[in-house]
């Protein structure tokens, strides 16, 4: 497995490599479906981050996803920020600053993904990171058991 650095909430793999070894263009065969991920990320008065944090999502390889933003009541612009600059992202607007649990669970429920991923606002993904991610669930998902959304989060 390659060297993996952690800095700052920013994920870097050395060399370009995945998982199993083989390079990221090979990850997910043509073949294979894709699965449609529903990203989540629970905002509370993350201006400072969210321009950053959003734009790498939509640079991600894998394209097959939704993005909500779930957020716990800013006061800091950051929900018009990402409205006029992000028009695809679904936001799901608390009254309070529900906690970061209880607010993912709002955006688990609302998500329409077989597959569900959540991200901090303060964090930057390379472009290979939900490739990487689906490429390994694709791989093991027959080890794993299946359970659906809305019984783990009742």
């Amino acid at each position: 497995m390659p060297h993996q650095e952690m800095t700052r909430n920013e994920f870097h793999e050395k060399p370009e490599e995945s998982f199993s070894g083989r390079r990221d263009l090979d990850l997910i065969s043509k073949d294979q479906a894709m699965p449609l991920v529903s990203i989540i990320v629970v905002n509370w008065n993350g201006l400072k981050h969210i321009d950053e944090c959003l734009k790498s999502l939509l640079n991600q390889i894998y394209s097959n996803m939704e993005i909500i933003l779930v957020d716990n009541c800013s006061e800091d612009g950051s929900v018009e920020f990402v409205r006029q600059n992000f028009s695809s992202v679904k936001i799901i607007m608390n009254d309070g600053n529900m906690g970061f649990a209880a607010a993912m669970n709002r955006g688990i429920m609302s998500a329409s993904g077989e597959l569900i991923a959540s991200l901090n606002q303060n964090t930057v993904a390379e472009k290979n990171w939900l490739n990487k991610l689906v490429e390994v669930i694709l791989r093991l998902g027959r080890y794993c058991r299946s359970i659906r959304k809305n019984l783990l989060f009742r």
